[in-house]
């Protein structure tokens, strides 16, 4: 996936890791920080777990690893 394609994903979620390798100004960087607490900040008040968003949560394990 194109770095600028997955920066604008990330950016929706609140995820500053894949936003932070396309900033190149420090104004970039200092926005990208503030977008991610502001989304932060909206997911604690309505109650979202942090994980919510992560790849871990929304994929689901195979049934085999579910066998007892």
């Amino acid at each position: 996936m194109d770095p600028y394609d997955r920066a604008t994903y990330a950016l929706l979620c609140g995820n500053l890791q894949n936003v932070l390798p396309v900033c190149l100004r420090w104004e970039d960087h200092l926005w990208a920080r503030a977008r991610a607490a502001l989304s932060d900040a909206r997911n604690k008040v309505l109650g979202i777990p942090l994980f919510f968003f992560s790849i871990e949560y929304i994929t689901p394990t195979p049934i085999e690893d579910n066998l007892i």
